[in-house]
This record gives structure tokens, C-alpha cells and sequence, in this order.
């Protein structure tokens, strides 16, 4: 991977396992390649990564969420290109990705153990070991004539926490030098709040990682949305933020986080109002860090508009408490405002 990378490690853990399209397993037709799921228009043109499936499989101590990118987005993926996680009896889940023009399939298995500290899990990844009828039904019959891609090199087990984003390199086409990569977030379950029926409407979480070198958007007035926040600062998750609903929509998203003041975020650069460029918005994730603190948000669904990631301007008010009625100073509040000067000073 690129050294632009670098940024995730703020906020995820960067696996490296690669293999070559051409690598086959020695089932079926062997002389088969993966690389008849690419179309060879353009190879010359390169952008930023493209989503090409995703989803989320639940377990009883935590939902694992994953999302397939090919990087760069061009050439396209073939249409006759699919991926999907598939589960059973076993406490593995098996991702697939399935070429039918070129009849060649690959895969892998991950197995989540939740440990007994808390939004802690132990990820492993081996080669997939899904059952033979399950795999002939994926492929709409037998399997003669499939060509296998042989499985990367696999990290070791290792311990993620709550709403890192693991990163897993797949396969490389040699031709085009394109990569399929997943990113995968692991989450405790979906809690309804008793007496809050709201609350419940956001158990199923969203979940999206684009890829690329984040950018300004073109506008200053693009509002962000946040949805049943959850926080971490330098690696800790805040548990306040476990079970919150809250819902923020806005140009100006604020965070009041006690004994770190009022920080307020944005979009644009806003330079004449003293907000920085410190942090970065992919999917429903952000991150950014002031001083020697590092804060991570992840959001029950995308916060900024667009497939991309993108710059995020933040201004902290050190001394800032909230002073309307009832208000919480020892609680996290959260708020927006689509003008900056409507900001409680």
C-alpha cells in the first residue's frame, strides 16, 4: 500500500497480504484467471477506489461489517463480478468473490472472538473452508471447470477494538496494478434503550470506508450528519456514547466533551474563523487529533454527502460549557448549526 496509508493508522490497523491474479489453486481448470473479471478499457486511467460490495453479518457479541473496494476505481470491475459473506453452523464467515465470465472464485474465512475486555475482539483470518454443497450453490453447480485463486499470506490473530477499520489486501491484477481490498469494522450489537422506542431505530448500523487522499469539498455549506455517535480518545472508547440516538445534521457539527471544552467541526476551511485542518471524513468515520489527543466518530450511517473522503476543519473552545437549562457539563452534548455566527458564544 501507499504511504498515504499512514492516516489510518489513526484510526484502524493496516493488514498487508497480497497475491497475484494469475495464482490459481490446482482445482479445476487451473489455467483460469481471475483477471477475466476486469474489462481492459482504459487501463491507463486511474482514480480513487470504488465500492463493490459490502454488508454486515450479526452475531450474538458483536456485528462484523465489511466492504469490498477495488483501488484505483478504473478499469471497472465486470459485471459478472459479485462478492458476498456467507455463514453457517461454524463460527467462521466466509467471504467469497465470484467471477462467472471467467468461472474463477476466491475466498477467505474470519473468525471473531469477543474477549473479556470491553469492544475488544480477537480477529483471525484463514483460508475459506466452506462446505462443498454451499460452495456449489454459489457457484450455480459443480465445481469442475471453477478455477480457485490460492489464499494470501494471513496475519496473525491478532486484537482489534470497537470500530477500528482493519484493512485486508486481497489480490492484485499485474496488468492494470489495481487491487481488490476489504475494510472491515467490528461493533458490539445493537441495544434497544428501554422507555426510548427511537432509540431501537438505529440497531442496524451503516457502515462505508472510501478510499483515495482526502480532499476539500467544493462547498462550504454542505452539511454533515451525524447518527447515534460513538466515541474514542487515544484508543479509549467512551462508553457514555454506547448506547447514544442522538441525530445532527449541519454545515457546523459541535461536540461538547467535558474538560476538553466545545469542538466544532466543518467541512470547509473557515480559515477566517480559526478552524484547522486536522482530521479527515471517510464513509461513516472520522478521526482527527488536537495536541497529543486523538479522537475517533464513527456514525450509524454516512456523514458526508459523496463516495469520498474527505478534509475536516476543526476549532476547539477550550473554555466553552453548555448553559442552557438542564444541561449536563460532566456528560458529552453534541449539536449543529448551519451558520456559524447561530453558535451559542
Amino acid at each position: 500500500m501507499t504511504g498515504r496509508h499512514f492516516r489510518i493508522a489513526a484510526i484502524g490497523i493496516l493488514f498487508g497480504v497480497t497475491t497475484g491474479f494469475g495464482q490459481t489453486a490446482p482445482a479445476g481448470n487451473g489455467g483460469v484467471s481471475v483477471s477475466q473479471a476486469w474489462e481492459a478499457n482504459n487501463p491507463a486511467k486511474r482514480g480513487e477506489s470504488n465500492r463493490i460490495g459490502g454488508g454486515s453479518v450479526t452475531r450474538d457479541k458483536y456485528v462484523i461489517y465489511w466492504e469490498s473496494r477495488v483501488e484505483p476505481a478504473t478499469p471497472p470491475m465486470a459485471q459478472s463480478f459479485s462478492t458476498r459473506a456467507v455463514t453457517d453452523d461454524s463460527p467462521a464467515i466466509h467471504r467469497i468473490m465470484i467471477d462467472n465470465s471467467g468461472r474463477t472464485y476466491f475466498g477467505y474465512d474470519v473468525v471473531v472472538e469477543a474477549l473479556p475486555e470491553p469492544h475488544a475482539y480477537r480477529v483471525t483470518f484463514t483460508p475459506m473452508n466452506m462446505p462443498g454443497t454451499t460452495l456449489q450453490g454459489l457457484l450455480k453447480g459443480s465445481e469442475v471447470n471453477w478455477g480457485g485463486v490460492a489464499p494470501p499470506r494471513f496475519p496473525a490473530p491478532r486484537t482489534v477494538h470497537s470500530d477500528e477499520i482493519v484493512e485486508v489486501e486481497l489480490l492484485t491484477n499485474p496488468a492494470t496494478k489495481q487491487k481488490i481490498l476489504d475494510y472491515i469494522s467490528i461493533q458490539e450489537p445493537g441495544r434497544p434503550v428501554l422507555g426510548f422506542v427511537e432509540a431501537s431505530r438505529f440497531a442496524n448500523r451503516d457502515f462505508s470506508y472510501p478510499t483515495g487522499d482526502a480532499h476539500d469539498i467544493t462547498s462550504n455549506d454542505v452539511q454533515m450528519h451525524i447518527q447515534s455517535p460513538r466515541i474514542s480518545i487515544n484508543g479509549k472508547f467512551e462508553e457514555s456514547t454506547a448506547s447514544r440516538s442522538d441525530i445532527a445534521n449541519g454545515v457546523f457539527i459541535w461536540l461538547y466533551i467535558p474538560n476538553r471544552g466545545r469542538i466544532v467541526l466543518s467541512l470547509g476551511p473557515h480559515a477566517d474563523l480559526g478552524f484547522r485542518r486536522i482530521g479527515e471524513v471517510r464513509g461513516t468515520s472520522l478521526q482527527f487529533t488536537l495536541g497529543s489527543d486523538k479522537f475517533t466518530m464513527t456514525s450509524a450511517s454516512e456523514i458526508a454527502p459523496g463516495t469520498a473522503a474527505f478534509n475536516l476543519y476543526v476549532l476547539q473552545q477550550s473554555n466553552w460549557k453548555p448553559t442552557y437549562p438542564f444541561a449536563d457539563v460532566n456528560a458529552l452534548n453534541i449539536g449543529a448549526v448551519n451558520r456559524f455566527d447561530a453558535l451559542d458564544k
